[in-house]
């Protein structure tokens, strides 16, 4: 199965996007780079890829979507019957 991970990451002031190995930008802010993530990882799981979106933070990565899953800023996963613990990721 094809894997996409793509990671919204800022260095230096500016805001990209890496997709396995390559770097992908820049974009205008971070939410513009979390929404171009997620607009391409929302299209490779409908192609059958297991997508995951992150966003690096200082105290490291926070997984945001993930296979058709939305993660909470507190680490949760949205799936249809509210916010439950996001475990193995």
């Amino acid at each position: 199965m094809e894997r996409a991970v793509y990671s919204v990451l800022e260095r230096s002031g500016v805001w990209n996007i890496r997709l396995n190995d390559k770097v992908y930008g820049p974009c205008r802010s971070q939410e513009h780079a979390l929404d171009v993530a997620l607009s391409a990882a929302r299209k490779a799981h409908g192609r059958g890829a297991h997508a995951h979106v992150m966003v690096r933070e200082e105290t490291g990565y926070r997984s945001v979507w993930c296979d058709g899953h939305e993660f909470s800023p507190e680490g949760l996963v949205r799936g249809r019957s509210g916010y439950s613990p996001a475990f193995g990721l």
